[in-house]
């Protein structure tokens, strides 16, 4: 049971991935972006969000070497970019993917959640994700992953964290794939973005 989930969408199409610039989907129906660092549990909460397994999860990181698009309601896009941060990929593939990631926010996504392992102490690749994304002039909201393994002070102390790392604006949101938890404000962001509110 979720009791966050605050919306469930009618519709959910995997329309496709892009390993190219030039396979990136051009559509101009809105788009959320999830990126974050590798196993960061990326996959997890967006099949979860979605309420269907569309995305091979592992606890090898570095899976998600493509962008993927899933077609919402008919009206608007989630897309999976690939995690950052694994410097066991080829070099090569690694300058491939930092390319790919780079082309798409030329496209400029409506809205941007940088997804932050709620276990793990704040990372260097994450600080420049978010000033990246700042001097792009990109919005974003913070999202931490897999607070089900956290005791609950801790969650508020790993929020605490995270905005005075980041310098973030709000708080982050917590959420975990596995319980649910958090899932309903991911959507409240998606829903004001859409209406012009975020």
């Amino acid at each position: 049971m979720r009791p966050d989930l605050a919306v469930k969408p009618k519709s959910v199409e995997y329309v496709g991935a892009a390993y190219t610039p030039e396979q990136l989907l051009r559509d101009v129906r809105p788009q959320f972006a999830f990126i974050g660092r590798s196993n960061v549990g990326k996959s997890s909460l967006v099949n979860a969000l979605l309420g269907k397994d569309l995305f091979r999860t592992s606890k090898t990181p570095g899976r998600t070497q493509a962008v993927h698009y899933v077609l919402v309601d008919g009206a608007w896009y989630v897309v999976d970019l690939p995690g950052y941060g694994y410097a066991k990929l080829p070099q090569r593939e690694l300058v491939r993917i930092a390319a790919l990631t780079e082309a798409y926010f030329a496209e400029r996504p409506r809205l941007t959640f940088v997804l932050l392992d709620g276990r793990v102490p704040p990372q260097g690749k994450d600080a420049e994700t978010f000033a990246w994304l700042r001097s792009q002039g990109l919005p974003f909201r913070a999202v931490v992953t897999k607070v089900d393994a956290l005791a609950r002070a801790e969650r508020a102390q790993a929020g605490r964290r995270f905005v005075q790392a980041f310098a973030l604006s709000e708080p982050p949101i917590l959420t975990s794939a596995r319980t649910g938890e958090g899932l309903g404000e991911v959507w409240r962001a998606i829903r004001d973005a859409l209406r012009g509110n975020g």
